[in-house]
């Protein structure tokens, strides 16, 4: 039976996603724990993350990290030139 993060990914249900590659989707969290709360799967269906190969945990550990870290970089910007 697939996952219920599978069901998102295929359109069985509905999702907010945010972002997709043929790697990893982003979606926003039903139940967020904080504002913008975002989760990060992979496309490929395993049982444990230590089951995915090398670059597709890459990638759905870098590009959050990533993206975070640009957008806070510019909000610390545009915040010091006010």
């Amino acid at each position: 039976m697939a996952s219920i993060f599978t069901r998102i990914i295929t359109g069985g249900i509905p999702g907010r996603i945010i972002w997709r590659d043929s790697t990893c989707i982003a979606m926003v969290d039903i139940r967020p724990l904080n504002r913008g709360h975002v989760l990060v799967i992979p496309i490929a269906e395993v049982d444990r993350w230590t089951d995915l190969p090398p670059d597709t945990a890459l990638t759905a550990h870098g590009w959050p990290t990533q993206s975070a870290g640009h957008r806070w970089r510019h909000s610390r910007r545009s915040a010091s030139a006010s």
